[in-house]
């Protein structure tokens, strides 16, 4: 699933895989509310703030999924039947909403593709972090739809702005894409709009297993061909999810930074954890 298209609240495409079913998404975690509508309106749980099937797990219901015959007759009767899970009929709106999943054997649990910003800590699915310090200015989570990031970003108050930091969560690579091109095609577009004034162009350029683990890519250089640019240096991460979606880091460091806020940005680098 894009990372676009979980940055709201809403009806999202079901991670378990199955065609035609909708999971609704609460903009920071999986719920256990299906729908086959996409345009259904949101559970009332979800209209009252608060989803309390947020986190939970999700039992199999084996069997086919009602069609739309079985809908019609849901919308005239509320029934509980337990089938080896919870079924639930009769849902406000003529929803179809059921505990259920397409494992048959073992329950599951939707994967983490939640974004945090939090004033000390960023944190993208739930599973990789860096520490954040209490001078670095934090935004997001936002959407870059340049580079496909629902991400964290954060510069060092003046004069530390001549940097910056972005974190968060990346699309899965596409069949037959490796980590090495994911993350030469991300250098790429992050040299052609990171500055307002034009594109920029990397040299030095040099890709390696980055320190968090051989199944990492990280790729560091020097950007130039802008006077803005020249002397600025680069670091980008690409860290897998079992979902198969992608946690990036990036960080650019203009030449301008004292020595106390490039160790600053380092440092942020350097906390970045797998759990």
């Amino acid at each position: 699933m894009p990372v676009r298209a979980i940055a709201d609240a809403g009806w999202r495409p079901d991670p378990a895989g199955a065609d035609d079913v909708w999971r609704w998404w609460t903009g920071t975690a999986w719920t256990a509310w299906l729908s086959d509508d996409p345009d259904a309106p949101p559970p009332p749980q979800a209209e009252a703030g608060a989803d309390p099937r947020a986190g939970t797990e999700i039992a199999p219901v084996p069997g086919p999924r009602f069609g739309a015959a079985a809908r019609t007759v849901m919308g005239l009767v509320t029934l509980v039947v337990v089938i080896a899970g919870l079924v639930i009929i009769g849902a406000p709106y003529g929803q179809r909403v059921a505990l259920t999943a397409s494992v048959p054997s073992q329950s599951y649990v939707p994967p983490d593709l939640s974004v945090r910003c939090d004033r000390d800590r960023w944190t993208v699915g739930g599973a990789v972090s860096v520490e954040v310090p209490d001078d670095m200015v934090t935004f997001g989570p936002d959407v870059s739809e340049t580079i496909g990031l629902l991400r964290c970003r954060g510069v060092f108050s003046d004069p530390g702005r001549d940097g910056m930091a972005l974190f968060g969560l990346a699309d899965p690579l596409h069949p037959g894409e490796t980590l090495e091109q994911r993350a030469n095609d991300l250098a790429d577009r992050l040299a052609e709009t990171s500055y307002v004034k034009g594109p920029a162009t990397w040299t030095n350029r040099v890709g390696q297993a980055s320190p968090v683990g051989q199944d990492t890519w990280q790729i560091t250089g020097d950007l130039t061909g802008l006077p803005d640019a020249v002397g600025a240096k680069a670091t980008i991460i690409l860290i897998p999810l079992p979902s198969g979606h992608l946690v990036m880091w990036f960080d650019l460091l203009g030449a301008s930074l004292t020595d106390e806020y490039l160790a600053g940005y380092e440092a942020l680098r350097s906390s970045l954890t797998r759990s």
